[in-house]
């Protein structure tokens, strides 16, 4: 592996573009006709934890990325990455057309940031999100795909 990359944030960076293209590719072909938003949500829901990879990914500690692989190459990477926001962006308008572009604009960062809390409720083995809500630690646990559409949906609701 490391005949072709230099240093595991190497690797690192090429798996965020490749799984970056394969879902603006996935979007593009999903996200065709207008939906209703909780319909939208739900089905944004499904693609995003469709995305097991990338959610694992953006859970990792970039904060040292920056350093071990310099400057240039997260220009690079953000550069490669641009075509899935664009797509994004496509289909926002697309489901949203009365909405304004800073109103589209806060749902992707918003969206962005939303997805860096996924995988840690993914990684757990399989029953224990249910045990803690059993617990009443924070109340009745819904699935974690119910839990990504309510979150869209609090995300998407300044969208019109």
């Amino acid at each position: 592996m490391y005949h072709y990359y230099a240093t595991k944030e190497e690797v690192y960076l090429d798996l965020m573009r490749r799984e970056y293209a394969a879902w603006a590719a996935e979007m593009r072909a999903s996200f065709k006709r207008r939906m209703a938003r909780e319909e939208f949500c739900r089905e944004l829901a499904e693609s995003l934890l469709g995305r097991r990879l990338i959610l694992q990914l953006l859970a990792i500690n970039d904060a040292s990325l920056r350093s071990k692989c310099g400057d240039e190459a997260i220009m690079d990477f953000q550069r490669d990455i641009h075509p899935f926001f664009v797509e994004l962006a496509e289909v926002l308008r697309k489901q949203f057309p009365n909405a304004a572009e800073s109103e589209c604009e806060m749902f992707r960062t918003q969206l962005t940031m939303y997805s860096y809390s996924i995988y840690p409720l993914l990684s757990y083995p399989e029953g224990f999100v249910a045990q803690v809500g059993r617990m009443i630690l924070y109340g009745e646990v819904a699935p974690i795909g119910d839990l990504v559409t309510i979150g869209l949906m609090l995300l998407s609701a300044e969208l019109h």
